[in-house]
């Protein structure tokens, strides 16, 4: 009877330390590549809700975008300083049903932005849910727009978005053949715009 009064503390004991040992392994994340860019504690919000309260008069198809986009201008440095939410994002591939997801007041994600960038000049910081922090020089492309490029972290590389000044002084770009997103300006606070990936620099 000694015995298994022995024995049987210490089986559970060996057991129970299993047991940790197994969650502990089952909760630990993968480890990340050793060049990707590092992650901050404000990941992005895995679960994006598709928005529909367009302004008035904005663009609700990706062929009504392009349209604003034809009539719209290249924008002068001074015009596009400040902070530039995205409203809009569009796309009409033939191989799928149209896509739109559209928000006046800036689209969200948990209390987030998930689109803002912070221009000074042709100078800006991009802040998109999805990818790291970085920074673009635009430039005019040489046919009435300005041209950035957006580096999603996708096989087929950067997105390039070209952009004019629409008369109602939002931003439209175009994006491919078949993509489109618009930007307005607007007051933002901190706290709203999503930090993420490694830093500025």
């Amino acid at each position: 009877m000694k015995r298994i009064r022995l024995r049987y503390p210490i089986f559970l004991l060996i057991s129970s330390l299993l047991a940790i040992s197994q969650t502990r392994q089952a909760n630990t994340p993968a480890p990340r590549p050793q060049n990707s860019p590092p992650i901050s504690s404000d990941e992005a919000p895995s679960d994006e809700t598709l928005q529909h309260t367009p302004c008035a008069d904005q663009p609700t198809t990706r062929k009504q975008m392009a349209m604003a986009f034809q009539s719209g201008r290249q924008p002068l440095p001074a015009q596009l300083t400040g902070n530039w939410v995205e409203i809009g994002e569009l796309s009409d591939y033939p191989s799928s049903p149209p896509f739109s997801n559209l928000n006046c007041s800036g689209e969200r994600r948990d209390g987030k932005f998930e689109f803002v960038f912070v221009a000074d000049g042709y100078s800006a910081e991009l802040h998109a849910m999805g990818t790291y922090a970085q920074r673009v020089t635009m430039r005019p492309d040489g046919k009435g727009a300005i041209e950035f490029d957006v580096d999603f972290e996708a096989d087929e590389g950067p997105q390039t978005y070209r952009c004019r000044l629409t008369k109602r002084g939002t931003l439209v770009c175009l994006i491919g053949a078949y993509d489109g997103a618009e930007f307005k300006r607007m007051k933002v606070d901190k706290g709203q715009i999503y930090e993420a990936g490694e830093d500025l620099p």
